[in-house]
């Protein structure tokens, strides 16, 4: 279980979602995906798809979800499905760090160095 406490202003929230087997986070950063990817490709698997427990960055409210992530046409080559009709694609590189994201809407972020 992933357990917190929001205060603002007047009021506070606890917050309680729950963790997957494998204990992912993901707060709408990039860096938390490839975390995921990191972990998916150390057990030496192509395709996952798992629970994860999602952290709104807005809010700060968590919830849990499942999400699939799978190699595309190479090993640095992944798609990550958030939720059903969502779809991102990331590019790795050697080092294993994110090279390129194009996001849903085609929207490409690519790392400069």
């Amino acid at each position: 279980m992933l357990r917190g406490s929001i205060s603002a202003m007047a009021g506070e929230s606890s917050v309680e979602t729950k963790l997957g087997r494998f204990r992912e986070v993901d707060a709408d950063f990039i860096i938390f995906k490839a975390l995921v990817i990191a972990h998916v490709r150390q057990r030496g698997m192509r395709r996952w798809t798992g629970r994860v427990a999602l952290i709104d960055p807005t809010t700060l409210m968590a919830r849990s979800s499942k999400q699939t992530y799978y190699q595309e046409d190479s090993a640095l080559n992944w798609v990550v499905e958030p939720a059903i009709g969502e779809r991102e694609r990331l590019e790795i590189d050697g080092d294993g760090r994110v090279a390129r994201r194009i996001d849903l809407r085609g929207f490409e972020t690519v790392l400069i160095r």
